[in-house]
């Protein structure tokens, strides 16, 4: 039995959670070094903080804060969130370089042994009771958290649950019991219809008709109710009826506390929520059709309690249910599911629906076909709002050829067979795949089933390239399919007379959140001309370009230049070299940022792209740029997608007409020489014919390739060729370093293959007298030769490969008698590390002859450093990013190798190297934390073994504190190149290169 209701009426008021007494004066700020000596006292006070490391919330909440302010000596402790905490971890988690004043209100001291080694002072802070934090800088709202008031308002309102409701006599008040006496109450003599005219009549003698908007049970469609009201009736709310007999079902506390937020939400509003338990009806007599007017959610169909003047008239759109017509099919073949049926991810079902839309055919990232189709059915029907709000989406793909995808008109019926049903961002839709799907047109005007015009296209393919089973995307429906295909025709005739009789409904009485269906503006192809930052939605588009240029940022924002060779005025015109002047008008710059910068560094100069879910914004200088954070980027082929993607055919004509009244510089191959590399200049731009031997693809370093056009130079001598690819090219292999969009080629280039490189530079290196090649820019530089070809230079290039094949094959007539100190080892030569102490030449490099005794760090794994390219500093062994630099992402995190060795020559004398990561002897290496990489450790340990020799199992352990090893270190004599420098006034040495490991 309910409580008899209070006299005092119950607070409406919310506490403030922005303002809090401990945080005024004259609280203190307190001192952590002196609760650790003293402990806490009755004014606790609070503490600045900054959060230095946090710890992902579970049963507990860890960070490690720092004090900030003048004030206050700088420390970092711990702090503990537990038990009553537990409950707002969603209010209180703290964030790296989250700013804050704790309050130590609950606080409770616990005395370490010893810190953690992030941390400076031995204590930790433990809240189990509650806590009180005023957030100062975070990412979500700055505002006071105060865990005991939180905990008294959800205490109130689960106290308050049970109790009577006072009395409410707002006009939305009676209109909600309004509507639930007409859904309770049995009323025989009164007559229910849909009407569409929501206008009132003005109050007068006699009974006067109020038309009421009502949901169905499934929330999907609105229907309009005519009552017959007496106006002496609205002096009073009438008495909501009760069920009688029926035991009341006692619903769980968080059950209650999620209605009693719905309903607080709708009281705010202006509108009240009726119980699901009141819209039953207590008459045991009415029909089935009156029951189908039972109202469900009041909150969704009442207006609210503001009145506008007289006459006035707030438009609306209504949703308006479909004419009824029960769908879902059974037969022989298989069951078709309605398109409302709730089916779980996952499932391959069978679909039949009425098309309202059917997109073009278009290439995706990944190069297969596509295309969307939207189908709707009476169980997913909104009559004004078919497009946006009801239809059902299906995703559809082949591998091949345009006409297997389906292209069905609007009003035909598409009947679809193996959809996968999928979940993207929270919406339920359709995928057909490839291999599965099949489907058919129905078209109502012939009476028939269709598919598309084939023309030379096969109907089948066998799958796995021709090698599987036979498949085909199109399938012949029965009987029982067709007459239900018929069905779904009739129905949408009726439909399209309804949707054309229902115009636009008007609503007396204020707007109407829960009735307005906003049509979703959804993103849509544009021109460049046509896309703004007020276009909606919210400037968002797809569009369909030419790359012109592009350059990385020091911010790590790549600018991208385009053009689809239409003109927005409100663009700046582009003045540079690489723009020609009557196309200055026709580019967009695009930012590219986040996830985008990858892709858009692989994007050459006149090649053709599709661009999705771009933004047109204002820059900070005023003036209108593109901006793209996905990598929703696919290149287009002429001869592949002109036929297919209208709008980059679209783009192709634009082209052609814009060069037939513009002349355009041509730059050809001839702008720079061919040249083979033995004569090439020094810092000269060149092309070339090679083959490709070998390449190394680095993300975080530099990519490159190994090439030769089986020419030798002495310069080439000493080019480090690891593996067998290098055999018997010593002096014709040439290093080709990549960079910008250059570094890319390197996953797609083919060892043993011919490619024109065109604008190669020979520079010569800075640790050897040797050269190496430089290859940068965005403009498609590596091109693919057919070997079958007839060009003259490919051809030069084969014959002089045969000849170096002849020579390797042909005994020598005369072999080379060894020297005494030829043996199984090079001769050594330099010199010892007394003459290198002694030469006062500085800056210098020197060759000495020298084995390794030791190396730091003791644990091979610790030789790599965590960098940030952004603040230019080392990071502490325990970061994985950033925290200075806000890198969440890890996007400036570099991994560069780092040691000592201790050197000694044959006379016993022992000098300290440095070993950084640019020297040669980690050329080629993935930059990687080998801490985590197995196999990147594996490269490491392979490369240095040879160097090394037994010192890596010396130093596997700990490090002996009180005896060295007992082990003597067993190492080969090496040559080694050491550069020394002055830092300090002191002499500093590095190891630049190990000749052994060149020559292996």
């Amino acid at each position: 039995m309910k409580r008899a209701a209070p006299a005092h009426e119950y607070p409406s008021k919310q506490i403030k959670l922005s303002e809090h007494p401990l945080f005024e004066k004259p609280s203190p700020e307190r001192d952590p070094n002196t609760i650790l000596e003293h402990g806490l006292s009755d004014n606790p006070g609070y503490i600045p903080c900054i959060c230095f490391m946090t710890w992902r919330p579970t049963k507990k909440h860890r960070a490690i804060v720092e004090t900030t302010g003048t004030a206050l000596p700088k420390c970092r402790f711990e702090v503990e969130f537990t038990g009553a905490c537990t409950e707002f971890f969603h209010e209180i988690e703290l964030k790296a370089r989250d700013e804050f004043l704790l309050s130590l209100r609950g606080a409770r001291i616990v005395k370490l042994e010893k810190c953690s080694l992030p941390c400076s002072l031995p204590m930790k802070l433990i809240y189990e009771e509650g806590v009180v934090i005023k957030f100062l800088k975070r990412r979500g709202p700055c505002q006071t958290v105060d865990t005991w008031k939180l905990k008294e308002i959800a205490n109130r309102d689960e106290d308050t649950w049970f109790l009577t409701p006072r009395e409410r006599t707002g006009q939305a008040d009676v209109i909600e019991e309004w509507v639930t006496e007409l859904a309770t109450a049995s009323r025989p003599s009164t007559k229910t219809t849909p009407v569409l005219d929501s206008s009132i009549s003005t109050p007068g003698r006699g009974h006067q008709t109020r038309p009421l908007l009502a949901t169905s049970h499934s929330g999907s469609s609105v229907t309009a109710v005519q009552e017959e009201v007496n106006p002496g009736t609205l002096s009073r709310p009438p008495v909501i009826p009760t069920t009688v007999g029926q035991p009341t079902v006692k619903l769980s506390k968080k059950k209650m506390r999620e209605l009693k937020k719905q309903e607080r939400a709708a009281l705010r509003s202006g509108v009240g929520i009726l119980p699901e338990s009141m819209s039953a009806s207590t008459n045991t007599h009415p029909s089935p059709a009156a029951l189908s007017t039972t109202v469900h959610r009041i909150s969704q169909a009442i207006p609210s309690a503001r009145v506008p003047e007289d006459g006035q008239q707030v438009p609306i759109r209504a949703q308006v249910a479909a004419p009824a017509f029960a769908t879902g099919l059974k037969t022989s073949s298989g069951r078709y599911d309605p398109l409302k049926n709730a089916l779980p991810v996952g499932a391959l079902c069978n679909l039949i629906g009425v098309v309202v839309h059917a997109s073009s055919p278009s290439r995706t990232r990944t190069g297969d076909l596509s295309c969307n189709v939207k189908l709707i059915d009476p169980s997913n029907t909104v009559v004004d709002n078919l497009n946006n709000f009801g239809s059902f989406q299906i995703n559809c793909f082949t591998k091949q050829h345009p006409q297997w995808l389906p292209q069905p008109k609007f009003g035909e019926v598409l009947i679809m067979r193996d959809v996968k049903i999928s979940n993207h961002q929270g919406n339920t839709m359709g995928i057909g795949y490839k291999d599965k799907m099949q489907w058919a047109i129905y078209c109502p005007t012939t009476g028939k089933v269709r598919r598309s015009d084939l023309g030379d296209v096969p109907e089948s393919e066998g799958a796995d390239q021709g090698f599987g089973y036979q498949f085909s995307p199109f399938f012949q429906p029965d009987e029982a399919v067709i007459r239900y295909c018929l069905k779904l025709a009739d129905w949408w005739l009726d439909v399209e007379k309804q949707r054309k009789a229902i115009g636009e409904v008007h609503q007396v009485g204020g707007t109407n959140e829960g009735l307005s269906v906003h049509d979703q503006s959804q993103r849509k192809h544009k021109l460049i001309s046509e896309a703004g930052p007020h276009v909606p939605p919210s400037g968002y588009f797809d569009c369909t370009v030419e790359v012109l240029h592009g350059h990385m940022n020091d911010n790590g924002v790549y600018s991208l230049y385009v053009t689809d060779y239409t003109v927005n005025e409100a663009i700046t015109p582009v003045q540079a070299e690489w723009c020609p002047a009557g196309l200055a008008d026709h580019v967009l710059k695009i930012e590219a940022w986040d996830a985008a910068v990858e892709v858009v560094q692989t994007m050459f100069v006149g090649e053709y792209y599709s661009i999705k879910n771009a933004r047109m914004k204002f820059s900070q200088g005023g003036y209108l740029e593109g901006k793209l954070n996905e990598q929703k980027v696919r290149k287009l082929d002429v001869e592949e997608d002109s036929d297919v993607d209208r709008h980059f055919k679209a783009l192709l004509e634009r082209k052609s007409a814009w060069r037939e009244t513009n002349v355009v510089k041509d730059e050809g191959d001839d702008v720079f020489e061919y040249s083979t590399i033995d004569l090439a200049s020094e810092g000269k731009h060149f092309n070339c014919v090679v083959e490709v031997l070998h390449a190394v693809y680095d993300g975080d370093g530099t990519s490159c390739i190994y090439v030769t056009d089986y020419t030798s130079r002495d310069e080439l001598a000493t080019t480090n060729a690891h593996g067998s690819w290098g055999d018997g090219l010593q002096g014709r292999i040439l290093r080709i370093a990549l960079f910008n969009n250059q570094a890319e080629m390197t996953k797609s280039v083919q060892a043993g293959s011919f490619y024109t490189i065109k604008k190669l530079r020979m520079k010569k290196s800075t640790t050897a007298l040797q050269f190496q090649g430089q290859l940068g820019g965005m403009e498609r530089l590596i091109f693919l030769l057919n070997p079958r070809s007839d060009d003259d230079k490919l051809n030069d290039l084969k014959q002089r490969k045969e000849e170096w094949k002849y020579s390797r094959e042909t005994p020598k007539a005369i072999t080379k008698v060894q020297s005494p100190q030829s043996g199984s080892e090079p001769a050594l030569r330099g010199k010892t590390i007394a003459e290198l102490e002694a030469d006062l030449k500085c800056p210098n490099k020197s060759r000495i002859t020298a084995r390794i005794v030791d190396f730091r760090p003791w644990n091979l794994r610790d030789a790599v450093v965590i960098h940030c390219t952004k603040c230019n500093q080392d990071l502490p062994d325990f970061q994985k990013a950033c925290f200075k630099c806000h890198d969440t992402d890890h996007e400036y995190v570099r991994y560069l190798y780092q040691m000592y060795l201790l050197l000694q020559d044959e006379d016993g004398k022992q000098l300290y190297v440095s070993l950084h990561d640019e020297s040669s002897v980690f050329n080629d290496l993935k930059r990687t934390d080998i801490n985590e990489d197995r196999s990147g450790f594996q490269a490491f340990s392979n490369r240095l073994s040879k160097m090394l020799g037994n010192l890596p199992e010396i130093h596997n352990g700990p490090f002996p504190k009180e005896k060295p090893p007992t082990i003597a270190p067993d190492t080969p004599m090496l040559s080694l190149i050491v550069d020394s420098w002055e830092v300090e006034g002191k002499r500093a040495y590095c190891l630049a290169e190990c000749e052994d490991l060149l020559a292996r």
